[in-house]
């Protein structure tokens, strides 16, 4: 493609951006307390499972109740703990999954 990777190309720049912002997220995941980690794990699993085409967790307005019943998941597995941030894990992890998504079908595969 004529100009692809040109310094002015917005679609080179805005896949540079995604691919730094994802290392980012990623380091800064590391830096998590060791319980927070084994819990970001089950959210990731959970979450896995959803990504598919059609899936509710890329609805345009992803339902509350559906958040819920993934966090039920997730507390079930962890066999309980603080509901409040499992919900907020949860949530930003479908938000950091849609956002790929958005950059992959922007770029044409992922």
């Amino acid at each position: 493609m004529p100009g692809y990777f040109d310094d002015d190309n917005s679609m080179y720049k805005s896949f540079t951006s995604f691919e730094e912002d994802n290392e980012d997220g990623e380091f800064l995941k590391s830096l998590y307390p060791p319980e927070l980690v084994k819990l970001q794990l089950l959210v990731e699993e959970e979450c896995d499972k959803l990504e598919y085409d059609g899936s509710v967790m890329f609805d345009q307005y992803p339902d509350k109740i559906r958040i819920h019943k993934i966090t039920d998941k997730v507390e079930e597995k962890a066999g309980g703990g603080e509901r409040n941030l499992m919900e907020v894990m949860v949530i930003n992890e479908v938000m950091r999954r849609r956002i790929r998504r958005r950059h992959c079908r922007l770029r044409g595969f992922c």
